[in-house]
């Protein structure tokens, strides 16, 4: 074998090494690139359930927020339609009560419109939507929700004393009449 083609064998094998080489790193590559695509889609997909997580958590505080509220409204409602049907005389000596009507139950009512409101906004935001958006976003509902608890607890309050009150108004009517 002489020089020539020793020469030749080194470079043959050189060159295949290369060839194997580039050919390891090309299906590195492919497989880096791979795992790249497959990382990035499970970030996303984790992001998106993140993101639905909190929305429906949300979702389900407005919800009960607004039956809570809806309640309220009702036993206002309730309320109203005994106190409307007393005799005049009940009805007077119980005058100071009637701000639960005229201040409660609009305020109870604009809840429930708001909460119906914020539940549709809620419910259409799009989950490629900023997760920290909607925690931000989530902060400011819960505080528009909890002046709205506070406003259904006293009117919850006053139906309650309201009730109290027209029993012994019904017995103050009654004793005072011949």
């Amino acid at each position: 074998m002489t020089e020539a083609e020793s020469s030749t064998g080194i470079a043959i094998a050189a060159l295949i090494v290369s060839g194997l080489s580039l050919a390891a790193a090309l299906w590195s590559s492919w497989v880096n690139q791979r795992t790249l695509r497959h990382t990035r889609e499970a970030y996303e997909r984790e992001r998106q359930e993140a993101f639905e997580r909190e929305r429906a958590t949300l979702l389900e505080i407005i919800n009960t927020s607004r039956s809570t509220l809806d309640r309220a409204r009702v036993e206002i409602g309730a309320a109203k339609a005994v106190f409307d049907a007393e005799s005049q005389p009940v009805q007077v000596l119980l005058h100071q009560y009637t701000s639960l009507f005229s201040d409660y139950l609009p305020k109870v009512e604009g809840g429930v419109r708001q909460a119906s409101a914020l539940w549709d906004e809620v419910a259409a935001w799009d989950p490629t939507r900023d997760t920290g958006a909607l925690i931000q976003y989530q902060a400011r509902f819960r505080a528009l929700l909890h002046e709205d608890e506070m406003v259904r607890e006293h009117a919850m309050f006053m139906v309650s004393e309201l009730r109290s009150k027209l029993v012994e108004a019904r017995r103050y009517v009654m004793g005072a009449t011949p």
